[in-house]
């Protein structure tokens, strides 16, 4: 999300009722004090960088810096001449020293964005560093001591790729010692409107203007959309459609994407099924419904399989092999 951090307050921008959500911003809170890393898991647009942050800012170490990385963005040999600097002529235009970012860091937090990207060599120089406190700069010959918390981000399975031999299984674990998964948005239904008010109350405030409300029709396209891009899509949807809305009052289906509204009209798109026969398309369609129905009573019982197969009237026994089988995270 892009809601600005209220030093004092840091956890108040995060707004949701949903029980799973509510659930990992108790935990974050909880272990924004103690000094251990941490790995947040979650697709584009669901409040990674956001809920480090308020991490950092939470924690003992809010006085000092946040740096963010980017992983995915950086050439090999540019991600560590930036991660731990460099002396002057170590190579062809080091025309003066450079602090790296983890020494710019020190005392405070790293955050590391699409770990899943980081180089294999490096992700060994990491891990040296996670456990000694400690590295060299780039052609430097002193040893260089910082104090600093890591919290990763990843879009992906790390485990599937430890086992792939994609990521460094220790490395792995030094990261995975508290794992926060945050849902996606799709998962966390109830919520919609309430984040999409708290966007329309922020656009009124930039635009010093009476703010603007949602009429039914909006209400229910935007619930029963899917959101692939999460909370980041949500809140630029709203911020368009409260310029095309202009002097109205009010936010109604003609001033959201037609692309959305759509979804509404016929939200198993030809493209979630695959073409084949009628037979195999209907197999298709019963997963993807029971994939979801699963998904959403888990959701709403904070992950709780008894309650979820019982609100889904089928036997525990039977929830938990349709949760193997579709291989959902609970």
């Amino acid at each position: 999300m892009s809601n600005p951090i209220d030093f004092h307050r840091p956890f108040q921008s995060f707004v949701g009722e949903t029980p799973a959500f509510k659930q990992i911003i108790e935990v974050a809170q909880k272990i924004a004090s103690h000094d251990i890393p941490v790995l947040i898991e979650g697709e584009s647009g669901t409040g990674k960088e956001a809920l480090a942050r308020a991490i950092h800012f939470s924690s003992p170490r809010a006085n000092s810096e946040f740096i963010s990385i980017d992983c995915s963005t950086l050439s090999d040999s540019f991600f560590e001449s930036e991660l731990v600097g460099y002396v002057r002529g170590s190579f062809a235009g080091a025309i003066h020293d450079k602090k790296g970012l983890l020494e710019i860091a020190d005392g405070g937090t790293v955050f590391l964005a699409h770990i899943e990207k980081m180089n294999p060599t490096f992700q060994g120089k990491l891990l040296h560093i996670l456990n000694d406190g400690a590295f060299y700069k780039i052609g430097g010959v002193a040893e260089i001591r910082v104090n600093i918390r890591l919290i990763a981000a990843t879009e992906e399975d790390l485990r599937s790729l430890v086992l792939d031999g994609k990521f460094r299984h220790d490395l792995y674990y030094q990261l995975n010692i508290m794992r926060i998964s945050i849902p996606p948005l799709r998962e966390r239904r109830d919520d919609i409107l309430i984040l999409a008010d708290r966007f329309l109350s922020e656009a009124a405030k930039r635009n010093q203007a009476a703010k603007k409300g949602l009429l039914k029709e909006a209400q229910l396209i935007l619930r029963s959309y899917h959101w692939p891009g999460n909370i980041d899509q949500l809140e630029k949807e709203v911020e368009k459609s409260v310029i095309l809305a202009g002097s109205s009052s009010n936010i109604g289906a003609n001033h959201l994407n037609p692309l959305i509204v759509k979804y509404k009209q016929n939200p198993l798109d030809s493209k979630l099924i695959p073409s084949g026969s009628l037979k195999d398309q209907k197999r298709k369609v019963i997963t993807l419904l029971e994939k979801n129905a699963i998904r959403e009573a888990l959701n709403k019982t904070s992950g709780n399989r008894t309650q979820a197969a019982r609100r889904l009237a089928i036997s525990r026994q039977e929830l938990i092999r349709k949760i193997a089988a579709y291989k959902i995270k609970s």
